[in-house]
């Protein structure tokens, strides 16, 4: 309908370049990312991995881009503790040391996943993801012993701006 209005109104070959500049202009909001104009998405340069509600703040764990994690795996999962879960708190960073809002519902926030080829059944990734994911935390849930990695992405919208390199989960009875 739009194309034949612009043909009406406009000569053939300018109602198709309006049509593609229109297209072009309509792409960045049509994935829900304006990084081809240049903005709109972080950067993942460092992540840093911490227990929530310790006094003080106790760190597991911290990956840069440059440098990948500064330990092998994070706190061992007791399927007979805390039912099985581990709660972790994550501060992510941008290349100029600018830490990230991560909000719950917000525009960036914390998702892992098993790595490529990490076994599965060690850790839950059958729930869903409000049961899992919460802005600036992310809750590990085991249904086995075992182990396995993950990676974590800094989620904007509905799409990964990046992602660390997988680290080691231990799951123990």
């Amino acid at each position: 309908m739009i194309s034949s209005l612009l043909q009406s109104v406009l000569p053939t070959r300018n109602a198709s370049r309006v049509m593609a500049l229109g297209l072009l202009l309509a792409i960045p909001f049509l994935s829900g990312c304006d990084r081809i104009l240049g903005g709109g998405h972080a950067n993942l340069d460092r992540l840093e991995v911490f227990l929530p509600g310790t006094s003080p703040e106790t760190r597991v764990a911290t990956w840069t881009r440059s440098g990948g994690w500064d330990v092998a795996a994070l706190p061992t999962v007791s399927l007979s503790q805390d039912a099985g879960r581990l709660s972790l708190g994550v501060r992510v960073f941008d290349e100029d040391g600018v830490p990230v809002r991560l909000v719950l519902g917000g525009e960036y926030f914390i998702r892992y996943r098993l790595a490529p080829s990490a076994p599965e059944g060690v850790l839950n990734m059958s729930l869903p993801a409000e049961q899992l994911f919460f802005g600036d935390r992310a809750l590990l849930v085991a249904s086995g012993t075992g182990t396995t990695s993950i990676r974590f992405s800094l989620f904007h919208v509905n799409h990964s701006d990046g992602d660390t390199t997988p680290i080691t989960v231990n799951v123990i009875p």
